[in-house]
């Protein structure tokens, strides 16, 4: 009797654990995915403490390229981006300019929390894994004049969205003159915040300069060094997401992200503000 009923709960279990493997893996082929290419143009600054204490700013413009898949229960986006500038700073008399560029890889999964979730307000909850490699070119700075390093890390996201769809067609005139007429439209407005648990970078502590030449070394990460939990991060998104009759949609963004590799007198301190526009293709029918 009881290997019967043992037997029983064994295959009661195996069909329900079956049938959730299957809706879990229907929901997730049905969840929506887009390729999102986006141009971005802003704002940035930073200094090097090893090389000066002065903040170089400057505009900054570039491109992302993301694979974004996401519904109102996971997410998932992962790519790359590029970010390029002149920055500098004028002391009385004395003007100094530098480029900058920057190339920046990450990934995030994010998923639902449904306690604190309504029919207005979504939140979930995930990790970001971002990693940045950044050159730079300062003449004025003599033989430290050139500067690189890479900056990583995984951080902890939430994210709260919500639905500002437009439900009902509209017509009238704007200021009693422009007449619109604004059919149905699927819009979603989120934001999303993510901060530094694990922060690293693999930099050179002082000035960039050592003795590859003398001692025929391979120059590029000569002297450097992995810096584990050194410095911190944070940064936000805040996206406002149009959708087209064709299954496509618009995404317009403000990016902020800030973060410091940690060190006593030699850190290296960068800031962004970027505002982004991009086309997010649907690939559900592909």
């Amino acid at each position: 009797m009881r290997s019967l009923l043992l037997s029983l709960f064994c295959t009661i279990v195996f069909l329900t654990s079956a049938q959730e493997s299957s809706e879990r893996k229907s929901l997730n082929k049905a969840r929506p995915k887009y390729v999102e290419f986006g141009l971005n143009v802003g704002h940035s600054y930073f200094r090097d403490l090893a090389t000066s204490p002065i903040f170089s700013t400057g505009a900054v413009n570039g491109a992302n390229f993301h694979y974004h898949r996401f519904d109102s229960l996971k997410e998932s986006r992962f790519g790359f981006s590029a970010l390029s500038g002149t920055h500098g700073f004028t002391i009385g008399n004395e003007v100094s300019t530098s480029t900058f560029t920057t190339l920046q890889l990450d990934y995030g999964r994010l998923f639902p929390f449904d306690l604190i979730s309504n029919e207005h307000y979504k939140f979930k909850f995930g990790g970001l894994l971002i990693a940045n490699f950044n050159i730079r070119s300062d003449q004025s700075l003599q033989n430290a004049g050139l500067g690189y390093e890479v900056v990583y890390n995984l951080m902890a996201s939430a994210k709260v969205s919500r639905d500002v769809s437009r439900n009902t067609a509209k017509s009238g005139k704007f200021l009693w003159l422009i007449p619109y007429d604004w059919q149905p439209r699927k819009r979603l407005l989120s934001y999303q915040l993510n901060i530094g648990l694990v922060n690293a970078n693999v930099r050179n502590g002082y000035a960039y300069v050592n003795q590859s030449g003398l001692t025929n070394e391979f120059p590029l990460f000569a002297d450097y060094e992995n810096n584990l939990f050194s410095g911190f991060r944070m940064n936000a998104a805040l996206r406002y997401t149009i959708y087209l009759h064709n299954g496509n949609a618009l995404r317009f963004s403000y990016v902020w992200d800030a973060y410091t590799t940690g060190g006593e007198v030699d850190q290296f301190e960068l800031a962004n503000h970027l505002f982004s526009a991009a086309l997010l293709f649907d690939l559900s029918n592909w």
